[in-house]
């Protein structure tokens, strides 16, 4: 979907020359004059509450979309009502907190960092009274542990950090509000974009752009061997306390003599930190982002401010579950398990995904040589961990397989479809170790198939996609199939023999769904049972009828046609709902 772009000076004139509106040129003028995101953010909310005081006026109506869907991607918020939500927000508040910003927070754990939710409960105080508040406020949030501090929250380096520096004659650059605003780096719908303006004087046009650091390089220096290393295509990032990032370029201060820098100043962490408002830093570390904004590798290997491994997970969180820039195939800082819960940072370059993070734990741990594991040797002695990698590779499995599926013959791909959209999403966020959201990503991609399909068949169109779009329903109702029944037995409240060993390695997760199944027809029980209607709708019932009737449906899922696939999921489904009416009941 193309960016949204705002109308220039210019262009307005030529749309409204039969009657010119000077008001809002000047509006737009201070939208494009301003330096900063939070004054440009305060000027398009002015603008749009002035086009929005003209009602039926189609000129003025495409204006205030127009600036609506700008501020959406500022906020990173598609909902009309929650952006106004938001534009509220930061009108009550920036005169407390001018750098405040109604966009999703890190929370340190230890100190409040929802300054509206705080403002709530002294909205009824003198005006002196709520300024008072909001300094100690960010007082708290300057003493939290969990934020980064100079050297490391557990060394005491942090005073004595800079007797360290050797080259201490160089300056190390502090970038202000106004020069940090070239890089920063907007969160949206689980990417990195940017806001562009484009033309000069009159003629500007206000955009945004997917944010890359492919012209980025990190000159770094390894003090150890004394010897330079570069890293390109990547860049350090920080984020601060008030969910803003940036991403630039860094010189390490004995690269600043070269002669193809042509920069006296040392660029580190903290000339990116948050000098204007005086707060900590959230996370810092190293970055790559592609050409169309995804987040590739991202870590906390500062030298500043030695994020350990807690406050590296809570920020990998914040960025997973909140922000989504963090997915399932982005790269994190890897900490090594050295024993009784505790990790140590393994090296900056040993970054990996949270899948490969998981076995290369084992590989530690069990003191193995990584060339010799396989999902085999998984299998016989780590069959949790085998489910687990199996599950979550054919969660990552399915982006590369329907882009492969889908791409036209002697053709580029087709354009890119909600179908695509609700794919790579699956891909990226579902987690075996999340049922739940990931059966609601997995009814996502159903739902656009759904669509798809009705779309072609009403328009009596034939596609080449249809055969990739056929095997992508098969694939995704294995999917449902699999966590759906996985759910329904964890809610049954016990489970009878000879099914309760079986089951319950399958809900533990020792044992996969092809295995639970060969298990489950191998039991002399199930073999004499007489011929079942699989499709027999039922209250649950305290014998072994509804057990039974579960395994013979997961039984006659092996191989299973879409259709049967689908046949056997909305069984479950009623099972779900009527095992859940009956819990209701007895409570």
């Amino acid at each position: 979907m193309p960016f949204p772009t705002l109308i220039s000076v210019n262009d307005w004139r030529s749309k409204t020359k039969r009657n010119p509106d000077k008001e809002v040129e000047r509006m737009l003028g201070n939208v494009y004059d301003a330096k900063t995101i939070y004054t440009r953010f305060d000027h398009l909310t002015e603008l749009l509450d002035y086009a929005e005081s003209k009602p039926h006026n189609q000129t003025y109506g495409d204006l205030s979309s127009s600036i609506l869907s700008v501020l959406g991607h500022l906020l990173n918020e598609s909902d009309p009502d929650k952006i106004r939500e938001k534009i509220a927000a930061r009108q009550l508040l920036k005169d407390l907190d001018p750098y405040y910003m109604p966009w999703t927070r890190p929370n340190p754990g230890d100190a409040s960092n929802d300054p509206f939710a705080f403002y709530q409960t002294i909205q009824h105080r003198s005006k002196d009274q709520q300024i008072a508040a909001f300094a100690q406020f960010k007082q708290n949030l300057k003493e939290s542990d969990n934020l980064l501090t100079l050297g490391g929250r557990k060394s005491d380096t942090g005073n004595n950090f800079w007797a360290y520096r050797q080259e201490k004659e160089v300056e190390e650059k502090a970038y202000n509000e106004e020069e940090l605003e070239q890089f920063r780096a907007l969160p949206h719908q689980g990417k990195l974009i940017k806001l562009v303006t484009s033309g000069s004087k009159d003629n500007r046009h206000l955009t945004f752009e997917p944010f890359s650091t492919n012209k980025l390089t990190i000159k770094g220096y390894d003090t150890m061997m004394l010897a330079t290393k570069d890293y390109p295509k990547r860049g350090i990032y920080t984020v601060h306390v008030n969910g803003s990032i940036f991403v630039g370029q860094s010189v390490a201060p004995q690269r600043t003599n070269e002669w193809f820098i042509f920069n006296p100043y040392a660029i580190l962490h903290p000339s990116y930190a948050d000098s204007y408002s005086d707060l900590p830093l959230f996370m810092a570390g190293q970055i790559e982002v592609s050409d169309d904004g995804d987040v590739m590798m991202l870590d906390s290997a500062s030298g500043h401010f030695v994020p350990d491994y807690e406050q590296t997970q809570q920020a990998n969180t914040f960025l997973r579950e909140e922000l989504h820039i963090v997915n399932n195939f982005t790269k994190v800082t890897y900490f090594r398990p050295v024993g009784r819960g505790k990790r140590e940072f393994d090296d900056a370059d040993v970054n990996c995904s949270e899948l490969k993070a998981m076995i290369k734990d084992y590989i530690v741990i069990k003191h193995l040589d990584a060339r010799l594991l396989s999902f085999e040797y998984l299998r016989d002695n780590a069959p949790k961990l085998y489910v687990y990698a199996t599950m979550q590779d054919k969660i990552h499995s399915e982006l590369f397989q329907w882009r492969k599926d889908s791409k036209e013959f002697f053709s580029f791909t087709s354009p890119f479809t909600p179908i695509d959209k609700a794919v790579e999403k699956f891909s990226k966020r579902a987690r075996y170790q999340d049922p739940d959201a990931t059966l609601e990503l997995l009814f996502e991609v159903q739902q656009t198939i759904d669509t798809w399909k009705e779309e072609h068949e009403g328009a009596k169109l034939s596609s080449q996609r249809q055969h990739a779009v056929n095997s992508l329903e098969n694939r995704i109702q294995g999917h449902i199939l699999y966590y759906q029944s996985k759910q329904l037995l964890s809610d049954l409240k016990s489970i009878p023999v000879p099914y309760d060993k079986i089951m319950g390695d399958f809900i533990s997760g020792t044992k996969d769904l092809s295995q639970t199944i060969d298990r489950i027809e191998r039991l002399p029980e199930f073999k004499e049972q007489n011929k079942l209607n699989f499709f027999a709708a039922g209250a649950p019932e305290k014998d072994n009828s509804v057990i039974t009737s579960i395994a013979a449906l997961l039984c006659a899922s092996k191989n299973a046609s879409t259709a049967k696939l689908k046949e056997i999921n909305r069984e479950l489904l009623d099972y779900q709902t009527q095992l859940t009416a009956s819990h209701a009941l007895t409570m």
